[in-house]
């Protein structure tokens, strides 16, 4: 059904971009839509309530992942969506609609789901919820609702009322991610066709973990990649990798990729990965491809895990509070203790 918007909706948005076309393709005010800075494919993710952990948890993530970036988008995350908790009750009581947008990416899918439990929990009415899967001809899966400008926006995206039964499969799925253990999420690899989107961001999901091979996530190996082909500014790297239009249904946030850079490259630790060649602060420095980098490309070494001791993957820490930690092996989660 073609989306019938007007001033008396509340549009949930997962972009900042995206919010500025959904605002001016249905002249909305400001009041209409609630945006998120948060990507919450990686961090912790806890139940709903309470809403103060919630959003503490996450606050520190973010503090976290930013802690080495000369921007604003701590103070930005404080004027969205976790600030909009407390009344939000009240606004969605308040609305005609509430419009949920969604690229099918992970961290879109992840933040929908969030928002589905988060409204079951309020006690919001399933037939105000609209859900709009963002789509363009160019991508068979959009990687960010912020890609669409005004027009296409207006002109060919469509909303759809959330049955009963996907309601529940969308909460149980935020439930699942929610579980300190990753094996829950896994039974969604099996999905029947109406839930095959989720068998595909579970899989994606699984990109986040570092390999039982080398030690290494995807997006390291990604990263890696990048220099030892000859791109040495870490603003180019990320810039590049934010450049892909499809990898898995990923679309990276820079902080993240910027964390996982400083991650490779900390010399505080053993055996780093790459090494800084200017100590400038933030995005500008540069990064070489240490001995132990290439070893790691060529399978021949095994990234410390301990360096993931403060990572997550939506809502699973890969370092386990009873030892060891959680690796891939192809389409499986397993324990690591750090023996073959």
């Amino acid at each position: 059904m073609a989306i019938q918007s007007d001033r008396n909706d509340l549009h949930f948005v997962p972009s900042l971009s995206a919010a500025g076309s959904i605002k001016k393709a249905f002249d909305l005010e400001e009041r209409n839509l609630i945006s998120k800075m948060d990507q919450l494919s990686v961090g912790p993710l806890l139940p709903i309530t309470p809403q103060e952990t919630w959003r503490t948890e996450r606050r520190r993530y973010w503090q976290r992942l930013h802690q080495h970036r000369h921007d604003h988008s701590v103070e930005a995350l404080s004027a969205t969506l976790y600030e909009e908790l407390d009344d939000l009750s009240a606004r969605c009581a308040a609305a005609r609609h509430l419009v949920i947008w969604c690229s099918q990416s992970v961290d879109e899918t992840v933040w929908t789901t969030w928002l589905i439990a988060l409204f079951s929990e309020l006690g919001v009415a399933r037939d105000k919820v609209r859900l709009v899967f963002s789509k363009h001809p160019a991508f068979p899966v959009l990687p960010s609702s912020g890609i669409l400008n005004p027009t296409d926006i207006r002109d060919n995206q469509e909303w759809m009322t959330v049955e009963p039964a996907q309601w529940s499969r969308l909460a149980d799925y935020y439930a699942a991610l929610a579980a300190l253990s990753p094996h829950l999420r896994l039974t969604y690899l099996q999905a029947g066709d109406e839930d095959a989107w989720l068998a595909e961001v579970t899989l994606a999901l699984l990109d986040f973990f570092p390999n039982h091979g080398n030690g290494l996530n995807s997006i390291d190996m990604r990263l890696l990649t990048a220099v030892k082909n000859g791109v040495t500014d870490v603003m180019r790297i990320i810039g590049n990798q934010l450049g892909l239009k499809t990898f898995h249904r990923h679309a990276l946030d820079a902080a993240y990729l910027h964390h996982r850079l400083l991650t490779l490259a900390d010399e505080s630790q053993p055996f780093p990965a790459l090494h800084r060649t200017t100590r400038a602060g933030g995005n500008h420095a540069k990064v070489t491809l240490t001995e132990t980098g290439e070893a790691l490309l060529n399978g021949e070494h095994h990234f410390l895990l301990d360096r993931y001791c403060e990572d997550w993957v939506a809502g699973t820490r890969i370092a386990r509070a009873e030892g060891g930690f959680w690796v891939r092996r192809e389409r499986e989660i397993e324990v690591w203790d750090g023996a073959d």
